[in-house]
């Protein structure tokens, strides 16, 4: 027995009930001289199908006219199914009975889902900027680190410590007089941490745009401190800029860096791994974007109407920079991820690498969330990846992204299993 209920189609409110909804699947059949059966080859779904009876019955009878002149259009149209959801598609078919007597008109269409509509593209992130928003919040984390440890070091002399405004030109221990042997020993260690982190990479000039220059780092003790190790890890991080195009090797950089600072820090490891930690997390995220630039590139030229001209001449696109293997994208996150976990470990106040942690992660599962638009398939035997293209119904520019998303060895002797993309 059919279903009655109200749907709608392009704003028209419908009193319908669902005489058929059918799905196919598309089967190759393999067929051999001298041998019974065949082999079956699953190709896919074929066009989902759903015929509806649209009732317009007395007041609503005149309204079947401008519905029925409505469906000529070769717009596709949007279908708000009450069981269905909102499918987008075409009407194939409209076969119309009325009876003007009494005022009622049967409306049978068929109706064709449009696949193509329903792809919904993941969500962009900006990753940069989440990442820099929990950066910036991060440095005053640390500064509230550092004042607690200086707090738990100095007792109840931390708090004069603290406020004292100091000038950047001159060293800190000179700038307090008249203070304790507890509270002078302290501050030697921390003028010998401050002077080992403006020792790194002294050759590196910190840029005038970065976004360390756009924070306010104050003139009290824990602003210089913290603003100095920040500064240390952007000089190490534009000292191995040339190694952004093998970022898992580049961020690994960062890490040696991270750990030798950190090994020297003494009693401010914490502080140093945590600094150390978002600005790996913050030039991931830098990685992470400009990767997505070209991710988009490559759609651009895939969606493209054609590689030639009205007079058949060769139209040669712009050949969009390689865009990063799921192998890459996932060690360059290990290798963060494990950066900010020990950061973590060594405080655990620092909400912002949870943040910044959290951040990374969804993005590259936004990137890899195309997943569930890819297939496994086993290839018979060696071909180029090309050809995998071919076969599977895909523009040739599909091959970079396929192979992108695969351990591919030789991608023209494409063999085994491999993930494609469905369309």
């Amino acid at each position: 027995m059919t279903d009655r209920y109200r749907a709608q189609i392009d704003g028209f409110e419908l009193d319908v009930e669902t005489i058929d909804d059918s799905i196919e699947k598309a089967i190759a059949r393999h067929e051999y001289p001298y041998r019974d059966g065949a082999a079956l080859q699953d190709m896919g779904q074929r066009a989902r199908r759903i015929r509806l009876r649209c009732w317009w019955i007395e007041e609503r009878y005149e309204g079947h006219y401008g519905f029925v002149e409505h469906l000529k259009s070769r717009e596709l149209f949007e279908l708000s199914h009450p069981k269905y959801g909102l499918m987008t598609g075409a009407v194939e078919a409209v076969h119309v009975r009325h009876d003007d007597r009494q005022q009622t008109a049967a409306v049978d269409i068929e109706f064709i889902q449009d696949m193509a509509s329903q792809e919904q593209p993941a969500p962009a992130r900006d990753v940069t900027a989440a990442v820099e928003e929990s950066f910036i919040s991060g440095q005053d984390e640390l500064m509230e680190s550092f004042s607690a440890q200086a707090a738990d070091a100095l007792g109840a002399d931390a708090a004069e410590v603290l406020a004292a405004e100091l000038d950047p030109d001159l060293g800190i221990v000179e700038q307090f007089a008249g203070v304790g042997t507890t509270v002078r020993t302290w501050l030697k260690s921390v003028e010998s941490f401050v002077g080992t982190v403006q020792a790194e990479a002294i050759g590196v000039t910190n840029p005038a745009n970065s976004i360390i220059a756009a924070i306010d780092y104050g003139a009290a003790l824990p602003g210089r401190v913290i603003g100095a190790v920040a500064r240390a890890f952007e000089r190490h991080a534009i000292l191995n800029e040339s190694l952004k195009t093998a970022p898992d090797r580049y961020l690994e950089n960062l890490k040696n860096a991270l750990d030798d600072l950190a090994d020297a820090a003494g009693d401010f490891a914490g502080i140093t791994r945590g600094s150390g930690a978002a600005r790996m997390a913050a030039e991931a995220a830098a990685i992470f974007a400009d990767d997505e630039q070209q991710r988009n590139r490559q759609r651009s030229r895939e969606n493209a109407a054609g590689a030639f001209d009205v007079e058949g001449n060769y139209l040669s696109p712009d050949t969009p920079a390689a865009v990063l293997t799921v192998r890459e994208l996932e060690l360059s996150l290990a290798t963060v991820r494990a950066e900010l976990q020990a950061a973590i470990d060594a405080d655990r106040t620092l909400q912002s690498a949870k943040d910044m942690a959290r951040e990374l992660l969804e993005h590259v599962m936004v990137v890899k969330l195309e997943r569930d638009r890819l297939v496994r398939i086993a290839l018979d035997n060696p071909m180029p990846l090309h050809l995998v293209c071919l076969m599977r119904g895909l523009p040739y520019a599909y091959a970079e992204r396929i192979y992108a998303v695969n351990a591919i060895a030789h991608p023209n002797f494409t063999e085994g299993e491999i993930d494609v993309y469905v369309r």
